[in-house]
This record gives C-alpha cells, structure tokens and sequence, in this order.
C-alpha cells in the first residue's frame, strides 16, 4: 500500500542537503533524515508533499511563512548509515551526552531519501490556505505545528486535499471570520448558536447552515452597533461640538476583554471585522472611525458569502468535504 507523507524540509537535516533550485531544475533531488530508527517510512514509491519556507526565508516561523514546495514520489532510500557527531543537530548532540553520562549508547542513524520531483504547488501553496480543510489540524492558529517533525504520515484525504490543491470554502470562510471576531462576541455567537441548533457540539449542522447563521449574527450585532457609534459621531461632531470635546468620551474597559485587532495578513473576510483594542482610551469617535472602515469591506463579504453558499455548496469539492467533515464540530477555538 502507497504511503502518504509531508516532508519538513526547514529541519535543520532534511533543508542540509535538499537544494531547492537543483530540485525543480533536474526533477530529482535528495533528502537526508537523521533517526534513532534503523528503518524509517517513507519507502520506495510512497507520495510525499514537500513544506519548505516561502522564498527560503528562514527568520520567520509563523503560519503565512510555511508553503507547500513540491509534489514528490520516492525513488529510492539509501541503507541506513552510522550518523557522525557532525551529522546531528544541537539537541541531538546534547541527548547523546546525556545517554553516554548514564552509561548508555545512543545511536543516530542517517537516511538518504532519493525523491523525484511531480510538480509543484501553483494555484493555493500556502499552507495556511489549508487550515480549515484538514481533517487532521486542529490548532487553526499554527497550522504549521502539526507538520513540525521531519516527516508526517498524512491520512488519504488530507493527502488528496493538498495534493489536488482543493479548498472547503464553507468551513474555512465560516473559521476564518468566527477567528476574526473579537474573543466576547466569539464566545457570544457560540452560545446564541448553541441555544439556536439546540445542541452543545454543533456537529450536526453543517458549515453552510453556520455560515449562514453567522452571516446574521454579524449582521445583527456587529454591523448594526458599527452604525450606531457612526451615528454617535456624527451628532458628536456636529450638534455638541460647542457644548462638549467629542475627543473625552470613550469607553470605561470595565467588564471587557481584549479586543485583539487583526493583521493584514489575512484575507478580505477578516479585514471586514478589523478592530482595534477596546480600553478606556478609546472614545467613540475612535471606534466610529474603525467601524467606517469595517462598513467599507461588508459589502464584499456579503458578496462572497452570497457567492459560496448559492454556487460553491453545489460543486463536487464541496460535496466531498461535507462528508468528510460530516461529524466535525465547527472549527472554533475559544480562550477564556
């Protein structure tokens, strides 16, 4: 049976001898593991998806760095080797120190992994794209965590979703803005859902009927407190100017969380929900400010959402992550 495999190659080995340019030139290249196991997976012929750095780029191990390099089959893999102390990495050294302190003997080996090159990843390379479309990621804030060793086993579906490079537009719109939101709506909108549906695990409904709901949801209470405070500035700057400095009026934090504000990172769907910071420094004509700018992206959004829920439900993809996803919760992470 043919293997499934993601191969790290920011692992201080695995990046030692692959050479990205040589890869994609001569279709061919080679990977080099260092394990304690005298046999690894992959074998020969197994599929294998390359994660590398965007632009090699090294410095920066956040999610929006991590892409998907290369579509790869295993040609052959060389007979282990003894590893040298120059062969391992720092915590590799410092384990084998501690095992020869105890009186032990720790032993490294090295694993030569000859790959052919199948293409690469054009249309959506970003791992990141993926977060809401895996069935084995749950951290949705560091996708890239789950891919941290040198090389993943990968389940057939998740495989086929990244090797074919498809995207369940539903569930990662529906993650995407539910993340977006500020932390007491977030829990605010999952209790109004779970009083909605009836049911406490969300699992039954699906990610078009949540995106729906959470389509009104902001709406209803996000939206509609964006116009009131624009509403407030307005009669702030232009019936009590003479009476009052509309920059002294701001919020009292007490009974509120953080409001964390989003980057510019990600998509047109969380720039609609851009916020900043709630404290008792911020005034009403602050926030009316942020909500103008909010206001200005809704109608795109409401565009996409309208787009995926009449068009995107209907195709063979979407289908297909609906019954893969059939007993999933909603992709939601709540700190409290």
């Amino acid at each position: 049976m043919v293997g499934h495999y993601m191969l790290n190659t920011t692992n201080y080995h695995t990046n030692r001898m692959f050479n990205d340019e040589q890869f994609k030139l001569s279709k061919a290249g080679v990977v080099e593991v260092v394990s304690k196991n005298k046999t690894i997976r992959p074998e020969k012929d197994d599929e294998i998806i390359l994660l590398g750095y965007q632009n090699n780029k090294h410095s920066n191990v956040k999610a929006d760095n991590f892409v998907l390099k290369y579509k790869a089959k295993v040609e052959s893999v060389s007979p282990a080797e003894y590893a040298k102390s120059s062969d391992l990495n720092q915590r590799e050294r410092d384990e084998k120190e501690k095992a020869l302190k105890k009186g032990e003997s720790l032993i490294f080996y090295n694993h030569k992994i000859n790959l052919i090159n199948k293409g690469e990843f054009e249309e959506t390379p970003y791992l990141e794209d993926y977060t809401y479309s895996l069935l084995g990621i749950e951290n949705y804030k560091d996708p890239q965590r789950h891919f941290a060793n040198k090389i993943t086993a990968l389940n057939k579906n998740d495989f086929e979703t990244l090797y074919k490079e498809r995207i369940y537009a539903s569930r990662t719109v529906l993650g995407r803005l539910i993340h977006a939101l500020p932390q007491e709506n977030r829990l605010e909108f999952i209790l109004i859902a779970m009083e909605k549906f009836n049911t406490p695990e969300l699992k039954d409904i699906t990610c078009s009927i949540g995106l729906r709901f959470l389509n009104n949801y902001l709406n209803n209470h996000i939206l509609e407190l964006g116009k009131f405070l624009i509403a407030s500035k307005a009669i702030l700057e232009n019936d009590l100017l003479d009476v009052i400095d509309s920059s002294s009026i701001g919020f009292d934090n007490d009974g509120f969380r953080d409001r964390t504000g989003l980057t510019d990172k990600l998509d047109v769907f969380e720039e609609s929900l851009k916020m900043s910071e709630i404290n008792s420094g911020d005034t009403i004509i602050q926030q009316a400010e942020l909500f103008e700018e909010v206001l200005a992206y809704s109608e795109i959004t409401q565009s996409t959402i309208k787009d995926i829920l009449e068009n995107h439900q209907r195709t063979s993809s979407e289908i297909r992550f609906n019954k893969l996803f059939e007993n999933r919760r909603w992709p939601i992470n709540i700190k409290i």
